[in-house]
């Protein structure tokens, strides 16, 4: 059995006289202002625990960090954010020293997570269906396999990391729940889309216009919430640097491409039209 001590500020805490004893093991070591009526507020104190440590285990991986309040006497918890997990110290509970500095717990795992599922559902299907809408008028069938691999190569990559998020949240406990439950959406979507390939009727066939229906519609609203779930993703673990502005940009990229092409598409299809009215 091993013992701590962790001295550190409490300023949303509030006692009153009598009440110490009410607090256990926890002892204030020093009162920083009095008030009326015998309340402490920003009581300094020094917290003992008793750790068990696993076998063989003599280090402890410790956050510095304190909630943003406390309720009947217990200090609630604090935020998860990157930011909130980015001061970590690796204790040696035998010889009182300490590693500070390191990276949060799971980053990798993390950053595995948001690599994969922003160029998936961020970048290689947002690709994919530009090309499909407006380089099919160039090429005979080479634009429709580059469509399908590029989805394909993405929804794989998509479900690796949905896969991840799922890990993840077995790991950490975390509660998002929108950007959970938009994964969600989002892998069931893309799984239904991959059936696309296997119904998809010959253009004279009679259920091919309501197949384009279901195809496009799914397509344009798993790229809608894909980049929606991204920001929400960067929302939750704030890396910090030009990770946010980055994709902001690429994404600001690929819609002015869009609307490029857009415009070109529509010149082209009244110069026909124009020309068609003249034969």
């Amino acid at each position: 059995m091993l013992c701590a001590a962790l001295v550190g500020p409490f300023g949303d805490l509030e006692m009153r006289e009598g009440d110490r004893r009410k607090l256990g093991s926890i002892m204030a070591t020093e009162v920083c202002k009095r008030v009326e009526g015998g309340e402490i507020e920003g009581a300094s104190m020094s917290l003992f625990a008793a750790l068990q440590l696993p076998s063989n285990k003599t280090t402890l991986n410790h956050v510095w960090n304190r909630g943003s309040s406390v309720k009947n006497y217990q200090p609630q918890q604090h935020s998860l954010s990157a930011s909130d997990l980015s001061t970590v110290q690796t204790i040696n509970m035998f010889t009182a020293q300490a590693i500070v500095g390191g990276t949060p717990p799971h980053y990798s795992l993390k950053r595995a997570h948001g690599i994969l599922n922003t160029v998936a559902w961020g970048v290689l299907l947002p690709i994919g269906v530009i090309i499909a809408r407006y380089l099919n008028q160039c090429t005979e069938s080479l634009w429709f396999y580059i469509h399908v691999l590029l989805q394909m190569i993405g929804y794989v990559l998509g479900a690796i990391g949905w896969a991840l998020g799922m890990r993840l949240h077995a790991l950490t406990s975390a509660s998002h729940k929108v950007h959970q439950n938009m994964g969600i959406g989002l892998f069931v979507l893309g799984l239904v889309q991959m059936f696309a390939l296997c119904l998809r009727p010959n253009k004279d066939h009679k259920l091919r216009r309501y197949w384009n229906v279901y195809h496009h519609s799914i397509g344009y609203t798993i790229i809608l919430l894909g980049i929606i779930n991204i920001f929400e993703g960067l929302k939750i673990l704030s890396p910090g640097g030009n990770w946010k502005s980055g994709y902001a940009a690429s994404l600001i990229l690929m819609v002015i491409l869009s609307l490029i092409l857009e415009a070109i598409t529509w010149i082209r299809c009244i110069k026909q039209r124009r020309y068609d009215g003249l034969q």
